[in-house]
């Protein structure tokens, strides 16, 4: 994951900068695939350990996160890995997006870095829902280094969505999702004090596994066959979205939308 990070990895093209913000947006293709692996990043002007903190606080993320509909963890691995599922709003007419993935996080012994990041699983007793369709992802991950004046930040994504959205439109979308994301993050950052002062400030299981809920079920090995390598996919009859003409429009508009938030 880190050596994807790297600017000078082979195969990642600059699609955006802007440079009063220090925000760039690589995408790398991959030869027989129209599905790209994205990276964005920026200097963000707050804490490294606040945006751990609220990268991982799902109860803060309804606030702040207009698209998330559902968000619970189903089993812990260990203090470090979990299985989760995720419920994404996408636009109207658009069908929502649902994902299972398993996530893995460190934090440096010295506080001064931090990776987060995912991949899709299948878990057998949780198949895809009916009028949602289920994405995946590929690797979605986040990483951040100390800085002087807060932390450098990067975002990284591949991942298919699924359903009748064109790929040259979800390509779009990511391009101009990214910086918009990064943003979020920052703002969503700047008022997180306040927010927890009010809210079990010194509940962080994140950062105290002891304080993890007993309602979260350990993932034991003998049960490991419960999560599966994808894929696991819907048929075209289980996936109910508008034909595409109403999709690009749609899609389009919510573009628009995510470049506004980015700007």
């Amino acid at each position: 994951f880190k050596e994807l990070l790297r600017e000078d990895y082979p195969g990642f093209v600059l699609k955006a900068e802007k440079k009063e913000r220090q925000v760039k947006v690589w995408v790398k293709e991959f030869e027989g695939s129209s599905i790209r692996l994205f990276k964005a990043s920026a200097q963000l002007a707050v804490p490294l350990l606040d945006v751990y903190d609220v990268l991982h606080d799902a109860e803060y993320r309804a606030t702040w996160d207009e698209y998330m509909l559902e968000a619970k963890d189903l089993y812990r691995i260990d203090n470090n890995n979990d299985v989760g599922y995720y419920l994404m709003k996408w636009p109207a007419p658009l069908t929502n997006r649902d994902f299972v993935n398993q996530r893995s996080w460190f934090l440096s012994p010295d506080k001064s870095e931090f990776i987060i990041m995912n991949f899709s699983v299948v878990l057998k007793e949780l198949p895809p829902r009916p009028k949602i369709i289920r994405a995946v992802s590929f690797l979605t991950g986040y990483h951040a280094r100390a800085t002087p004046t807060g932390c450098h930040f990067t975002y990284l994504t591949q991942a298919d969505v699924k359903g009748k959205l064109p790929k040259w439109l979800v390509n779009v979308a990511t391009t101009s999702g990214a910086p918009a994301l990064l943003a979020k993050i920052q703002k969503a950052t700047q008022n997180y004090g306040k927010w927890k002062a009010k809210h079990k400030p010194d509940h962080k299981p994140w950062l105290t596994p002891e304080q993890h809920p007993g309602t979260v079920p350990m993932l034991a090995p003998a049960d490991f066959d419960k999560v599966q390598d994808l894929p696991q996919t819907q048929t075209a009859e289980e996936i109910n979205e508008p034909d595409s003409d109403e999709v690009v429009q749609a899609e389009l508009e919510f573009s628009a939308k995510l470049a506004i938030d980015a700007s």
